[in-house]
């Protein structure tokens, strides 16, 4: 979601729970963008008396960063769903009113209070990462752009073999919102075409599946560097459970300040001329440390409600 608040500042102070190092003051009108699961902590300072609305904009009218610091901006692929039906833009969140006598409280400055952490930013970051994975978020269908087969994921002729109308209960499926491990890159079908052809031989499930872990090597005390590809046109919202992580690059670009995170919106794929497969993907960089006292089964997974219970999503098993 695409908020703004007219006429006054944001100044955020925490995202996702995560306070920053400093207060971040965001220039009048420059929205703050949300995905799904995004928390934002802002202080607001009326520069007058009078009435100031809180609004979702359109996310496809101008180029907006999934970072408050502005990085990377882009075309914001993701809608309000069904709780707004076609909405008309801008939508009204709240009306404030601001009246009576001025009072003039200070905004923070300088260094805010740094919670206590298992580990320091500084040290995650300066660290050597025991482990470096790729994460894909994946759509296959037989719609839109994917109507021309050669248009389709590498991936997905081999995913709809196994997830058919049976995997579904009999019921027919027509598109599938995968979440995989990007270095389980399969097998061409014809070695010939092995670029952006299909595959098959996948070694892991792209679906959720309780009994089978996404990664299972990974281990308590340890620091691991994650990217997440978007494959999709649609901007998706990475969350993991029970550690946070240090967001670093955004689509490759290097945030000046990496934040504390939670969950994170993924850009979408761009261009390609309607091919999948010609398009630059959507990417974001992290950093975590694994807490050795938190080891057992968690999830990641897209915090889109309707993604993540079709299957975008993930079981991963930290051991001690």
């Amino acid at each position: 979601m695409v908020i703004t608040l007219h006429a006054a500042e944001f100044n955020v102070i925490a995202l996702d729970g995560h306070s920053l190092p400093e207060m971040l003051t965001m220039p009048v009108g420059l929205p703050l963008i949300l995905g799904a699961g995004n928390r934002a902590d802002v202080l607001v300072k009326a520069p007058s008396a009078g009435t100031y609305l809180l609004q979702a904009v359109d996310s496809l009218e101008s180029m907006y960063s999934v970072s408050p610091q502005g990085v990377a901006p882009g075309i914001r692929q993701v809608r309000i769903g069904g709780d707004f039906p076609d909405p008309e833009y801008p939508v009204t969140l709240a009306t404030i009113v601001v009246e009576g006598d001025e009072l003039n409280m200070p905004l923070p400055s300088g260094p805010l209070p740094e919670p206590v952490r298992p580990i320091r930013k500084e040290n995650l970051l300066a660290a050597v990462p025991g482990a470096t994975r790729r994460v894909a978020f994946e759509n296959c269908g037989q719609q839109g752009d994917m109507a021309d087969p050669d248009h389709r994921l590498p991936s997905c002729g081999y995913y709809f073999d196994i997830y058919d109308a049976d995997y579904w209960g009999g019921l027919p499926f027509e598109t599938l919102h995968l979440m995989r491990d990007a270095d389980d890159e399969g097998v061409p079908v014809d070695p010939a075409d092995s670029a952006s052809g299909p595959r098959t031989s996948y070694q892991k499930e792209g679906l959720f599946n309780a009994e089978e872990s996404l990664f299972d090597d990974m281990f308590g005390g340890s620091i691991e560097e994650w990217t997440v590809i978007n494959r999709s046109r649609s901007d998706r919202s990475f969350h993991i459970h029970q550690n946070p992580f240090v967001l670093t690059h955004i689509n490759g670009e290097p945030l000046p300040e990496p934040e504390w995170r939670d969950t994170i919106l993924v850009p979408g794929a761009t261009g390609g001329n309607g091919n999948i497969n010609a398009a630059t993907f959507g990417t974001v960089t992290f950093r975590t440390y694994l807490h050795p006292d938190y080891v057992g089964r968690l999830l990641t997974h897209c915090h889109v409600l309707t993604h993540e219970d079709f299957g975008m999503m993930q079981m991963i098993q930290i051991n001690p």
